[in-house]
């Protein structure tokens, strides 16, 4: 808990490595250094600032997310990189074109991400 007020509370989730046991070396403990993810959710009850909390996330919306993060981008610089080369544009054109269709896609999903998720606290920490 971060943050209690107004019927409302604010959780901040810290990110972390996979299994916690490595400091580096694989791909998963290279996310320690990212910010931690923010929740605002209802308050079903009285919350303190700094109590921990076990939140619920649905699998349903887990696959939405990573589907979210990946296919927009990819499927952004696949059309542009096949509309580049049906149009004949050269090399360089259609890796501008490839690139362009990667930032798009990811604006768009950024865009669809900020809409909430469905996130519940289900107790008062683990």
């Amino acid at each position: 808990m971060v943050a209690v007020g107004g019927g409302r509370v604010r959780v901040a989730v810290e990110r972390g490595g996979a299994c916690g046991g490595c400091a580096v070396g694989c791909g998963s403990s290279l996310t320690r250094w990212l910010r931690p993810a923010e929740f605002e959710l209802p308050a079903d009850r009285p919350y303190r600032v700094g109590e921990p909390v076990l939140l619920r996330l649905p699998e349903r919306a887990l696959l939405q997310a990573a589907s979210l993060a990946y296919v927009p981008p990819l499927a952004g610089m696949g059309l542009s990189l096949a509309a580049a080369g049906a149009a004949g544009l050269g090399d360089a054109a259609a890796l501008a074109c490839a690139l362009a269709g990667f930032a798009a896609g990811q604006v768009f999903a950024r865009r669809r991400a900020r809409r909430r998720w469905p996130v519940q606290i289900v107790s008062g920490g683990p």
